[in-house]
């Protein structure tokens, strides 16, 4: 029971991991249903803004590019998952399951 308790203690103390693997994993799965996507995304390695998502941008066949924060992090009891919108344009372009 004592090392059970260390065990839940430690993962506590420290906290969510990034990974900006998952991220792009994520946004790669967003891109998919986006319409005119090239299917490439790039994701930021970094948490800047401690909000646990990262910034990621996928790529439009016309040069256009939109931006996602996509979650970035692994090994936590509530972690950060999925992609939310943060670029305006992409709400006029999703497909009706997305939005």
């Amino acid at each position: 029971m004592d090392k059970l308790m260390l065990i839940i203690t430690a993962l506590a103390l420290a906290g969510c991991t990034d990974d900006w693997q998952r991220a792009e994993h994520d946004a790669k799965q967003f891109a998919a249903k986006i319409p005119g996507s090239t299917g490439d995304v790039s994701c930021a390695h970094k948490d800047t803004d401690g909000d646990h998502y990262v910034s990621c941008t996928i790529f439009i066949n016309d040069g256009s590019v939109r931006t996602l924060d996509c979650g970035a992090e692994r090994y936590c009891f509530n972690c950060a998952e999925g992609c939310k919108i943060v670029d305006p344009a992409m709400k006029f372009n999703l497909p009706k399951d997305r939005k």
